[in-house]
C-alpha cells in the first residue's frame, strides 16, 4: 500500500505495542475491518477504516459486557454488517452480527470455546444466514431471524468451513476425512445439505481460508513452521558461545523440538512432529538420541495429544503433558523403553498444566497451573506421596518459564509488572518465600525459555532482540547479582532451553514460521 494510503488509525495503535488480528475487507474493498488485541491485557476492540486511512472508528469495545475481544469473519454482502465473534472472559464465544453504521449487535449464538478454538463462519449470499465451524469439527447453519440452528456437515473427519459459492449454491469446506487435507463442496438446498460432498482440491494442507471472490476463486493462507534442535557450547567462564550451533539430527528435519537432556547427559530425547499441528498426536514419536555414537531409538505416546517433557531424576521416564484416550487431561509418566503411560496428576476440563518438572529426589513436581478464565495463573508444588498440592506464586498475567534449580532448591520464572508492562526474571524458594528480581527487561522485550547452569551459580535465558519478537538472544545472568551477558548466541524463535548437566553444552529449538498467500481459480468450475 502507498505511504499515503496507509491506515493511520492502524499505525497509531501498533506503535503502542497492539496487534492487529484477522484483517477483512469489506466486499467493495474500500473499507477493513479488524481486531486490534493487546495481549498482556487480553483485552482489546473491534476497529474499523476506510483504504485511505481516513473515518477511523472502534465498532465494539474490549472490556465491555465481559468481552476481552472481537475477532471479524466476514461481511454481508450490502456491506452493512459484519460477522464477528466475541471471546469473553468466561471462555466462551458469542457469534455477533455487528452493525457498521453504529456498532449495534444482535447476537446469534454462544459456543463454549476459547477463542483459539473457533474457525469463524461466512454469511450466506443472501445474508438470511450463517455458516460457521463448530469446535467439534462440524459445520452448522444459523439462520439470522434464530429460526434455523442444525448441521450440515456432521463427519468424524476434522471439517472446517471455508466458504460460500459465488451463487450461494454450495459450502466449500476442508476435510481430512480421505487421509489427506483436502476441498470438498456440497449443495446447500432450502437451508439443508443436497446429496453427497465431493471432492473438488487435493492434499491443500492446513490452510486458512480467506474468503471466495465473485468469481470463484478459494483465497487462502498456507504457513508452515520448520523447526529443528539444535546443540551450542557456551563457555562457563565468560558465558560465550565457542561455536556455530549444529543440527543435533538431519533425519526428518524441520519437524524435531522439546529436547532434553537425560539426567547422566548421554541422552538427547526431543519430539519429532510429523504430523505439523500445535498438539503432538500419536504419530509424533519421541526420539532418544545417544550423543556418543549418534544412535537414535523412537517410541510413541498412547496420548491423544502432548506437549513438552522432562526426564525423571533416574532417565527411566519422562512426565508429559498432554490427555489421553478418555479425554483426561494432565500430567503422564511415561517409561522410556516401554512407552507405558502413567497419569500422575489430573485436571479438570477447563485447565491446563505446563513447564512441568521434577524434584532432584524425584518426590514433588513443579509445574504452572492454569485455569481458562479470569482467575490468575498458579506456580505449584505437587507432592507425589501425599497427592497434595501447594500454591507457591500467583500472577494474572501467566507467569512463564518456571526453572528448577540442580539443587531443587530455587525456582527462575518470568513475571509482568502489569501497570508499567515490563518483564522480570526471578527466582524464589522452591518450598515458597520471597520473590527476587535479578534482571529487569526493556519494553517490548520478554523471555521464552529459562535454564540454570550446572553450579547454579547462574541462569541462561531466552529474550528477544529488542521489539523483533522473530530474532532471539541467549543471555548469562548470576544468580546473586550482577550485569547479564550477551552469549553471541541468536537465532530465529529460540525456545526450549536445556542445558547439560555436566555442561558446558546447551540444546534448544528454532523455528521460522512461513506464510504464503495463495489462490485457487476456477475450483468450482464443476460445481
Amino acid at each position: 500500500m502507498p505511504e499515503e494510503r496507509r491506515p493511520t488509525f492502524v499505525d497509531s495503535l501498533l506503535k503502542f505495542g497492539r496487534t492487529y488480528i484477522k484483517p477483512v475487507w469489506s466486499p467493495d474493498g474500500t473499507k477493513l475491518t479488524y481486531g486490534s488485541v493487546e495481549w498482556s491485557e487480553e483485552n482489546g476492540d473491534l476497529c474499523l477504516i476506510r483504504h485511505d486511512g481516513t473515518d477511523a472508528k472502534i465498532l465494539s469495545a474490549g472490556g465491555e459486557n465481559g468481552v476481552k475481544y472481537t475477532i471479524p469473519y466476514d461481511w454481508s454482502t450490502d456491506g452493512q454488517y459484519i460477522l464477528g465473534a466475541a471471546v469473553t472472559r468466561q471462555d466462551s464465544v458469542q457469534l455477533l452480527i455487528i452493525s457498521t453504521a453504529d456498532g449495534s449487535t444482535n447476537e446469534l449464538h454462544t459456543i463454549e470455546a476459547s477463542g483459539w478454538n473457533f474457525k469463524g463462519g461466512y454469511f450466506s449470499r443472501d445474508g438470511r444466514s450463517v455458516a460457521y465451524t463448530s469446535v467439534d469439527n462440524d459445520i452448522f447453519l444459523l439462520s439470522v431471524d434464530g429460526t434455523i440452528h442444525q448441521p450440515l456437515i456432521e463427519h468424524s473427519a476434522r471439517d472446517y468451513l471455508l466458504g460460500w459459492s459465488p451463487d450461494g449454491r454450495y459450502i466449500c469446506f476442508a476435510s481430512d476425512r480421505s487421509g489427506t487435507m483436502d476441498a470438498w463442496v456440497i449443495e446447500v438446498r432450502e437451508d439443508k445439505p443436497y446429496g453427497e460432498p465431493r471432492k473438488v482440491s487435493r492434499n491443500m494442507g492446513e490452510i486458512v481460508p480467506l474468503g471466495i471472490s465473485q468469481e470463484g476463486a478459494l483465497y487462502y493462507g498456507l504457513q508452515s513452521v520448520v523447526t529443528d534442535v539444535y546443540v551450542a557450547v557456551i563457555d562457563p567462564q565468560n558465558g560465550t558461545l565457542q561455536a556455530t550451533p549444529q543440527k543435533v539430527t538431519q533425519r526428518f528435519e524441520g519437524t524435531n523440538y522439546y529436547p532434553d537432556w537425560s539426567p547422566d547427559g548421554k541422552y538427547l530425547l526431543y519430539r519429532s512432529d510429523r504430523e505439523g499441528r500445535d498438539d503432538l498426536g500419536p504419530k509424533s514419536p519421541f526420539c532418544e538420541r545417544e550423543m556418543e555414537t549418534g544412535k537414535e531409538r523412537e517410541f510413541f505416546v498412547q496420548l491423544k495429544s502432548s506437549r513438552a517433557h522432562h526426564y525423571s531424576p533416574d532417565g527411566r521416564s519422562v512426565i508429559v503433558q498432554g490427555v489421553d484416550s478418555n479425554d483426561q487431561n494432565g500430567l503422564f509418566q511415561v517409561d522410556v523403553e516401554t512407552g507405558r503411560t502413567t497419569m500422575l496428576v489430573k485436571c479438570s476440563d477447563d485447565t491446563r498444566i505446563r513447564w512441568a518438572t521434577w524434584s532432584p529426589d524425584g518426590k514433588k513436581l513443579f509445574y504452572k497451573y492454569m485455569v481458562t478464565s479470569t482467575e490468575p495463573t498458579r506456580l505449584v508444588q505437587y507432592n507425589l506421596e501425599s497427592g497434595q498440592e501447594k500454591e507457591l506464586f500467583r500472577e494474572s498475567s501467566w507467569p512463564t518459564c518456571p526453572a528448577l534449580s540442580p539443587d531443587g532448591k530455587w525456582l527462575a520464572f518470568q513475571t509482568l509488572d502489569e501497570e508499567k508492562i515490563i518483564r522480570s526474571l526471578n527466582v524464589m524458594p522452591a518450598d515458597s518465600g520471597r520473590l527476587r528480581e535479578i534482571v529487569r527487561l526493556q519494553e517490548n522485550e520478554c523471555i521464552y525459555s529459562v535454564d540454570w547452569m550446572p553450579d547454579g551459580k547462574s541462569i541462561l535465558y531466552v529474550k528477544n532482540v529488542s521489539d523483533n519478537h522473530k530474532k532471539r538472544e541467549v543471555w548469562q545472568v548470576p544468580v546473586k547479582g550482577g550485569s547479564p551477558r550477551n552469549t553471541g548466541l541468536t537465532m530465529d524463535k529460540i525456545t526450549y532451553l536445556s542445558v547439560h548437566p555436566d555442561g558446558p553444552q546447551i540444546a534448544f529449538s528454532s523455528y521460522q514460521e512461513q506464510t504464503e498467500i495463495w489462490v485457487m481459480e476456477n475450483f468450482l468450475t464443476d460445481h
